[in-house]
């Protein structure tokens, strides 16, 4: 192969390389546009979005909070993507009256995963432990919306969650609070 030719594949591969990156960053912007209006389609009062977790190509959650302050709800949506746009699928709304819990959670089955979620309420915890009954670790995201107010959230397949203990903790892995998750 001559030294024109490896130097224009190089040179093609690299351009490819970088329009498909550019291309793929546009496309999510948009699509983050367009599942943000689902969201607000919804027409709940002061909603505040935490983050858009892309499941797979075609499915997303978006986390989020809604209400006055003092009442917050904690929603999930879980949107689709389809030849139109992106499509409400499943939605969910917790509100969450323990105000001397440091953390909160929820339980929800979708079709093809589960999604442990919940109220982050102090911005000290660092990092959020889900632990099974047989010892499985798993460490949740936790996400911040701009005034700082979190959720933290775990999407799981086939694992079973009833009785689990979800553990707080700081950023020196100083235990902040436990509970132990019973999922009816």
């Amino acid at each position: 192969m001559s030294r024109k030719l490896k130097t224009f594949i190089v040179l093609s591969s690299t351009i490819l390389i970088i329009m498909g990156s550019y291309f793929t960053y546009i496309q999510l912007k948009e699509d983050e546009a367009e599942i943000e209006k689902v969201v607000s389609s919804l027409k709940q009062p002061l909603v505040n979005m935490y983050h858009i977790e892309m499941v797979d190509g075609k499915n997303a959650l978006v986390f989020y909070e809604w209400g006055y302050p003092t009442e917050a709800n904690y929603g999930m949506v879980q949107v689709k993507k389809s030849l139109l746009g992106w499509k409400f699928v499943y939605g969910v709304s917790d509100n969450h009256r323990r105000f001397d819990d440091a953390i909160g959670w929820f339980y929800t089955e979708l079709e093809d995963f589960l999604v442990l979620r919940g109220p982050v309420k102090y911005s000290v915890i660092a990092d959020v432990l889900v632990i099974t009954k047989d010892g499985k670790k798993y460490e949740a995201e936790i996400v911040r919306s701009e005034n700082q107010k979190g959720q933290w959230f775990l999407i799981a397949e086939d694992e079973d969650f009833n009785e689990a203990t979800l553990v707080a903790r700081d950023e020196d892995g100083q235990i902040i609070e436990e509970h132990v998750i019973v999922a009816d």
